[in-house]
């Protein structure tokens, strides 16, 4: 018996990434965060699972407005 089939584990690790990003932005890594977030976008793109690609491309449209207003 599985618990996860072979064709979800791929989004199973998208959601491990970006409750991981959560984790990171709460711990003052916003770059690690960006990572995560780029990787599990990844993932969701290449399963077309649309909503939560949207998702992560609203969070990342977030981190590309911080950059803007604020450089390094």
């Amino acid at each position: 018996m599985e618990l996860v089939s072979p064709t979800s584990w791929a989004v199973v690790r998208a959601e491990i990434l970006v409750a991981k990003a959560e984790v990171n932005l709460l711990g003052g890594a916003p770059g690690q965060a960006e990572a995560s977030l780029r990787a599990a976008l990844r993932i969701y793109e290449d399963r077309h699972t649309a909503p939560p690609a949207e998702q992560v491309r609203d969070a990342l449209t977030s981190f590309d407005t911080h950059s803007e207003t604020n450089p390094a």
